[in-house]
């Protein structure tokens, strides 16, 4: 199963939404549910690291028009 989560590349670590996403990524890691994201900062970076300490699919789906640094996750 594949958990898809959208949001903003905004919040930074310590921001209410980014530990949201934070614990909703380590919850679903957790449960054994891969995540996909746009793969780049903010909630997107927040879901996959969460889920990164667990052995699921981390799915980042960029695309070459903002310039902008993926995620490590």
């Amino acid at each position: 199963m594949i958990v898809s989560v959208f949001g903003s590349s905004i919040p930074k670590e310590g921001d209410k939404e980014f530990e949201t996403a934070f614990r909703l990524g380590k919850h679903l890691g957790k449960a054994g549910i891969s995540v996909c994201s746009g793969g780049y900062q903010g909630i997107m970076n927040a879901v996959s690291k969460g889920a990164s300490n667990y052995n699921v699919e981390i799915i980042g789906v960029l695309v070459d028009l903002f310039g902008a640094k993926p995620s490590e996750y």
